[in-house]
């Protein structure tokens, strides 16, 4: 009983700590400026994270249940790994949206502000 209650505690912890980690970044991507292509991936990093953090805290529950958790952990693993893969997607896309753009050096915008256009 007392292994049991350690990997529970264990357990606890570590969805604690998903769900702090979540929590900041829901902030640091809050506080970045719109139309960023850092923010589009940060944001798709976010809600991998809390995808994450959801199928953690619907795990403690089902641990006890033998036939269950096996099927739960099974079926968790491949919808995060699929949801997971579609970061590299995610990211690809920003990539060529960002490459679409013309690019201005900063010493090009600073010479725009100067010549006051």
């Amino acid at each position: 009983m007392d292994a049991f209650l350690h990997f529970m505690e264990v357990l606890l912890e570590c969805v604690t700590a998903l769900i702090v980690l979540s929590v900041v970044l829901v902030i640091i991507v809050w506080r970045m400026p719109n139309g960023t292509p850092i923010k589009e991936i940060m944001k798709a990093v976010t809600k991998r994270v809390g995808a994450t953090t959801a199928i953690a805290v619907v795990g403690l529950p089902v641990q006890p249940i033998p036939e269950v958790d096996g099927l739960y952990d099974i079926t968790g693993v491949i919808i995060l790994v699929i949801y997971w893969y579609g970061l590299i997607g995610k990211i690809r896309s920003v990539r060529s949206l960002e490459d679409a753009k013309p690019h201005i050096s900063a010493a090009a915008k600073a010479w725009a502000s100067w010549q006051g256009m």
